[in-house]
């Protein structure tokens, strides 16, 4: 069992490595199932390869593993704090199991230097080594499972599973993800603590390794909600900047500012100019430029047909319409209409 659990928890991590190569998987998941990779293999060696590996390699694993314990709660509500996009991370979160590693680490250099169990420094440095991993074990770790999960179904505002499935299937997977690793906390401690009997031990041994498939397959749908979710808010933004882009060119004529620029008019909109530009060359097929200018040519063949416009210069048609230049304005024209102004005024028998 041990083996399969090792075996299990490795090909999560590997898994993970791979998908976070391909930008499928963020970098707290990969360290969230690193951490169990090597919470497992730290006890394994720690308990069952006495013979195989020398004194401090043993006590080097022995203390690592309740640096990945505590890491793994924080971890936990990262992951779910990222994949709801809700700000920073705070990352003192991860002081206590940074400050663990750091008195662990100064505990087995020490004790690589100093060989004397009886001096008076050694028995101190070895107690505060002891005591706190058990307050760890004890106290701190607990707690800290109970305090991210509950901050992450708080996060999750304590749905239920019903409305979870409705309101988003990302949040769905989220709540389970957490709740799978709260189960195998539980039952950790249930068949370490309160049930003797080995085949029952057994049994419930096995949810080690369906938590990990579970678990890894919850953050994989979360993953590809989010893409479908994230096209379908997109989709939404772009006709909302487009229900305002076109108020404000056939509205209230903003291309006649012969300055105006897509910067400026993403302003306008209340947009930036990524999803500005993305919604002209996507929607309409043209860049920036090309776009105004066919409101501006709109415009000026209503001033070239229009009596009150007729004793207008074609220059001052193209000044009224938001051209900057003569020469521009003749051009543009043409190459949207096949003809020059003068020639459009004179076919529209307005000459």
């Amino acid at each position: 069992m041990k083996l399969a659990i090792i075996t299990i928890s490795f090909l999560a991590f590997s898994m993970s490595l791979f998908h976070y190569v391909l930008k499928k998987r963020s970098k707290v998941e990969l360290f969230f199932y690193l951490s169990w990779f090597l919470l497992f293999g730290s006890l394994i060696v720690a308990s069952d390869y006495e013979s195989v590996f020398v004194e401090e390699v043993i006590n080097t694993f022995s203390l690592l593993f309740f640096v990945w314990l505590t890491l793994l709660p924080p971890l936990l509500y990262n992951i779910v704090h990222s994949r709801l996009k809700i700000g920073a991370f705070d990352n003192r979160n991860y002081y206590l199991p940074a400050t663990l590693f750091l008195i662990n680490i100064f505990c087995l250099v020490y004790f690589g230097i100093e060989r004397d169990d009886e001096d008076f420094t050694y028995e101190v440095v070895e107690n505060v080594m002891s005591y706190s991993n058990y307050v760890i074990i004890l106290f701190i770790f607990p707690i800290s499972t109970i305090y991210y999960s509950y901050m992450a179904y708080k996060l999750l505002k304590f749905l239920t599973l019903k409305r979870f499935y409705r309101e988003g299937k990302n949040k769905f997977y989220l709540f389970c993800f957490v709740l799978l690793y709260d189960v195998y906390i539980l039952i950790w401690v249930i068949q370490n603590y309160f049930i003797s009997d080995l085949h029952l031990k057994t049994t419930l041994k096995f949810y080690y390794i369906a938590y990990f498939i579970v678990s890894y397959y919850c953050l994989w749908e979360v993953t590809r909600h989010s893409v479908v979710d994230y096209q379908e808010d997109f989709k939404v933004i772009l006709n909302d900047i487009n229900e305002k882009l076109i108020q404000k060119m056939k509205i209230e004529n903003v291309f006649l500012n012969p300055k105006l620029t897509v910067k400026m008019l993403a302003k306008e909109v209340g947009t930036n100019e990524k999803y500005l530009s993305q919604l002209i060359n996507k929607k309409y097929d043209k860049n920036f430029s090309n776009f105004i200018n066919d409101f501006r040519i709109e415009y000026s063949k209503k001033l070239l047909t229009d009596k009150n416009h007729q004793n207008y210069t074609i220059e001052a048609i193209g000044g009224l319409s938001g051209f900057n230049s003569k020469s521009g304005f003749n051009s543009t024209f043409k190459r949207n209409t096949g003809y020059t102004p003068s020639q459009y005024k004179n076919k529209e028998g307005l000459q």
